[in-house]
C-alpha cells in the first residue's frame, strides 16, 4: 500500500473517531489532526504522497482494495461502547428494561472486541474506559428499574415479558426463580394499593391486580410465553434484535455500516434453564393468592377493618358487581363472604334498630292510655266514651283509633326501611349474583326477629299485669290488642322483614292471650259477688211482679243487678268492637269469662228459694245470650221450671236487645213491609244493626226488675224505648 493510501486511511479514521466521539465540534478537531500530520511527516514526505497520488492516477489499472478492507469498524464499536451508559439510560426512562439489558450485554462484547483487536485504539482513547466502566455499573440500575416496573399496578403482558426477559439476560433472577420474583413483586404491589382508605378502590384495584397477575402466569409461564420468547431472543428471532437496537441509537448509520457483522448479529447469552412444572406454578401461584387474600382479610375486616365504614347495605352492591366479574372461584368466594359478612352486621343492626325502636313506641303509647275515657290528655278517641243512644254504628269507618295507626305506621315504616336496604344486595335483580345460602341465612335470622318482636309484645304484656289499676289496665289491654290484630292485618310487616311475599305474623297465640285477659278484667271490674245478694224487702216486691207461667212464678226479665253488668260490659265490648276485625271472638272470651263468673257467684244455694228462682232466671237469660255466640251457659233450674223459664228468658232478651245487642252475635233481620223487624229499631224509624233479633213483643219495663232504692230517672230515659 502507497504512503498516501496509509495517510488517508489514517486521516478517515482519525476523522471518524473524532466524529463519533466530539460530534458537532468535529471540524475544529479534523484541523488540529491534520496539523499534527504534518508536522510528523514533513514536507518531504508530502511531496512523495503527491508524486505517488500523480502516478496511481496516471495508471491504467489502479488497485482498490475489497470493501471488507476498505471500511474500518473502529468507529462504530467505538461509538456502541460511548454511548452505552447514555442510551441505556434512556432506554430505562422509557421502560425499555429488555432493551437496556441488550444494550449492556452488548457494550460489554464490543468492548471485548476492541480490547482483543484494536488494544492501541482503545488505549489512545482514555475517555471509553471511563465510560465503560459507568455503563458496567449501570447493571445494579438496570436491574432496580425492571423490579420497580413490575411493581405497578397494572402492567401489559408485552411489559411484563420484556421485563422478565431482561432481567433473566442480567441473570437477575434466574428463570428458575423468576417465577417467585415475579409473584413477590406482584404482592408489593399489593401492598401499596391496601394503602388506600377507600374499600371500594382497595377492591376494585386489588382485584384488577390478582386477575391480571393469574393471567400473567398462565400466559408467561404455564402456556411458556416467556421460556419460548427467550429462544426465540437466543436464535435472533425476536421482535427485539440487535439491528433494531442499534436502529434506535444516535448515529445509528455509522454503526451499521461499520460494525462487524458477528456483532450485527450478536444475540444475548442466555443460562440454560428448564421449563417450571404446571403443578410448580399452580403451587406458587395458590400460595400466593392465598397470602395475598390473607392481607386483604385484615384490611377489609367486616367489623374492624375498611368495610366497617359502610354504613348501607346498598353500598355493598356496587362492590358485589365488581367482584362477580373473575373468573377466579376462589378470588371470588372471598371477596363475596367479606361482602356478605358486612351485609349480615348491617342486617343485623337493622334489626336491632327495629326490635328497640318498636318496642319503645308501644311501650310509649301504652303508657299514655289513662284510666279516665276521654280525658285531656288520654290519646284514644272515641273507644271507650260513652256513645250515644242514636249512634249509627254503620257510619263508623275509623279503622284504627289514632294510637294504633301511629305505631302501626312507624312499625311498616321500619320493616319497609330493612326492605329497601337489604332486598338489593340479598336478592339482587341480576340472579347470577344470587346467593341462596345467603338468603336462607337472611330469612332464618330474620324469623328470630319477628320471634324476638313477638317477645316484644309479651313483655309489654306482662308489663301491664302488675297495673294494678283495673280500669287503666283494661283500656291498654284493649290497645294492645288493637296493636296485636293490625301486626297481624298488616301482611307487608312480614313480607318486608323476610322478604317473601307469602308470609305473614302469626300472632294468633298472643291475641288471644290478650283478649282473655282483657275479658277477665271488664269482667273484673264490673262484676262484683255482692250485688247478687237481695234483702227480704226486695224479693218480697220483686216477686210481686213474678207471673205465673203454668204451676210456677217466673220473673219476667233480668235482676236490675244483672242488668247493669251486662249493660256495662256491653258498652266495652260494642266500644272495642268498634276498631277491630275478629269481633266475635272477643265476645265469645267475654261471654266465656262472664258465664263462669255469674256461675261461681250463683252457686251458692240461698235460704230463700226466691232469691235461687231469681238466680236461675238470670242465669237462664244470660245463657240465652251466650247462646247466640255458642257459649254454652249451666242453668241449674228445676226441670218443672226449665221450659217455662228459658222461653220468657228469650223474651226477654229480645226487649233488652236494644242495650245489650254488643252481647247478642245473632245475624240481623231483615226489615218488613210494615216495618217490623231490624230495620224497626224500636221507638226509632232509623236502622239500628243492634236489633237483631227483630221487633219485641213488648216493651221493656223497669218493674219487671230488682233495682235498688235510687232515683232511676236520669236512666229512664236511656232506658226506654
Amino acid at each position: 500500500m502507497s504512503a498516501i493510501s496509509e495517510i488517508e486511511q489514517e486521516i478517515d479514521k482519525r476523522v471518524l473517531m473524532v466524529q463519533a466521539i466530539v460530534g458537532d465540534r468535529c471540524g475544529d478537531v479534523l484541523s488540529v489532526s491534520k496539523s499534527m500530520v504534518e508536522l510528523e511527516r514533513g514536507l518531504g514526505e508530502m511531496q512523495r504522497v503527491a508524486d505517488s497520488i500523480r502516478e496511481l492516477y496516471n495508471s491504467d489499472k489502479p488497485q482498490i482494495p475489497p470493501p471488507s478492507a476498505s471500511i474500518d469498524p473502529i468507529p462504530a464499536l467505538v461509538k456502541v461502547v460511548h454511548d452505552a451508559s447514555e442510551n441505556i439510560w434512556r432506554f430505562m426512562e422509557n421502560d425499555q428494561h429488555l432493551n437496556s439489558a441488550w444494550l449492556y450485554s452488548l457494550a460489554r462484547i464490543t468492548h471485548m472486541q476492541l480490547s482483543n483487536s484494536y488494544p492501541d485504539t482503545l488505549n489512545q482513547l482514555v475517555i471509553l474506559k471511563s465510560q465503560h466502566e459507568s455503563t458496567l455499573q449501570l447493571k445494579q440500575q438496570i436491574v432496580i428499574r425492571g423490579v420497580i416496573s413490575l411493581i405497578r399496578q397494572s402492567i401489559s403482558y408485552n411489559d411484563a415479558l420484556k421485563t422478565l426477559t431482561g432481567l433473566i439476560l442480567l441473570d437477575s433472577p434466574t428463570y428458575d426463580h423468576s417465577l417467585l420474583k415475579f409473584l413477590h413483586q406482584r404482592s408489593t404491589a399489593l401492598n401499596h394499593i391496601q394503602n388506600s382508605t377507600s374499600a371500594e378502590l382497595v377492591i376494585s384495584q386489588s382485584l384488577q391486580l390478582i386477575n391480571e397477575t393469574h393471567n400473567l402466569v398462565e400466559r408467561l409461564y404455564v402456556q411458556c410465553g416467556l421460556s419460548d420468547y427467550i429462544e426465540q431472543c437466543s436464535q435472533n428471532a425476536a421482535d427485539v434484535t440487535t439491528k433494531s437496537l442499534i436502529n434506535q441509537l444516535s448515529g445509528s448509520e455509522i454503526i451499521l455500516h461499520r460494525i462487524p457483522n458477528q456483532l450485527l448479529n450478536y444475540t444475548p447469552y442466555f443460562a440454560p434453564f428448564d421449563k417450571l412444572s404446571e403443578q410448580t406454578i399452580r403451587e406458587a401461584l395458590d400460595v400466593w393468592t392465598k397470602d395475598s387474600l390473607d392481607s386483604l382479610r385484615t384490611l377489609l375486616d367486616p367489623q374492624s377493618g375498611l368495610l366497617s365504614n359502610i354504613k348501607s347495605i346498598s353500598d355493598l352492591c356496587p362492590l358485589r358487581a365488581i367482584v362477580e366479574v373473575t373468573d377466579i372461584s376462589s378470588v371470588r368466594n372471598f371477596f363475596v363472604g367479606v361482602l356478605e359478612e358486612r351485609c349480615q352486621l348491617l342486617w343485623t343492626s337493622l334489626h336491632s334498630d327495629y326490635l328497640e325502636t318498636t318496642h319503645t313506641k308501644i311501650n310509649k303509647a301504652i303508657s299514655t292510655v289513662t284510666h279516665i275515657p276521654n280525658a285531656r290528655n288520654d290519646p284514644i278517641t272515641n273507644l271507650l266514651a260513652p256513645l250515644p243512644h242514636d249512634f249509627d254504628t254503620t257510619s263508623f269507618n275509623t279503622k284504627y283509633i289514632p294510637l294504633v295507626s301511629d305505631v302501626l305506621e312507624l312499625v311498616r315504616n321500619q320493616s319497609a326501611n330493612i326492605h329497601r336496604h337489604v332486598v338489593d344486595f340479598v336478592i339482587p335483580p341480576d340472579t347470577n349474583l344470587q346467593s341462596q345460602a345467603l338468603l336462607s341465612r337472611y330469612r332464618e335470622e330474620s324469623r328470630l326477629t319477628l320471634e324476638r318482636f313477638e317477645g316484644n309484645l309479651s313483655s309489654t304484656f306482662d308489663s301491664l299485669l302488675q297495673n294494678e289499676q283495673i280500669t287503666q289496665r283494661k283500656r291498654q289491654l284493649m290497645v294492645l290488642r288493637q296493636l296485636v290484630e293490625a301486626f297481624a292485618e298488616e301482611k307487608a310487616i312480614e313480607s318486608n322483614i323476610l322478604l317473601d311475599s307469602t308470609s305473614h305474623i302469626k300472632l294468633d297465640d298472643f291475641m288471644d292471650k290478650v283478649t282473655k285477659r282483657w275479658a277477665e278484667d271488664v269482667v273484673s271490674e264490673h262484676l262484683k259477688a255482692d250485688d247478687f245478694v237481695w234483702t227480704e224487702c226486695e224479693l218480697d216486691a220483686d216477686e210481686s211482679r213474678w207471673e205465673v207461667v203454668g204451676d210456677s212464678k217466673i220473673p219476667q226479665g233480668p235482676s236490675y243487678q244483672l242488668f247493669e253488668l251486662l249493660r256495662s260490659v256491653a258498652h266495652d265490648v260494642s266500644n272495642a268492637s268498634l276498631h277491630v276485625v275478629n269481633k266475635q271472638g272477643m265476645l265469645k272470651e267475654v261471654l266465656v269469662e262472664l258465664s263462669q263468673r255469674i256461675l261461681e257467684v250463683f252457686s251458692k244455694q240461698e235460704e230463700d228459694s226466691r232469691a235461687n228462682v231469681r238466680k236461675w232466671f238470670d242465669a237462664a237469660f244470660l245463657a240465652v245470650i251466650c247462646g247466640y255466640s255458642g257459649v254454652d251457659v249451666e242453668v241449674k233450674v228445676d226441670e218443672e221450671m226449665r221450659s217455662a223459664m228459658m222461653d220468657v228468658a228469650s223474651d226477654a232478651v229480645l226487649r233488652y236487645q236494644l242495650m245489650l245487642g254488643a252481647l247478642i252475635n245473632a245475624p240481623e233481620k231483615p226489615a218488613t213491609e210494615d216495618g217490623s223487624g231490624g230495620a224497626a229499631g224500636g221507638i226509632t224509624n232509623k236502622h239500628n244493626p243492634l236489633l237483631r233479633l227483630g221487633q219485641p213483643k213488648m216493651k221493656m219495663d223497669l218493674n219487671s226488675m230488682i233495682v235498688p232504692t235510687v232515683d232511676l230517672k236520669p236512666r229512664i230515659n236511656l232506658l226506654a224505648l
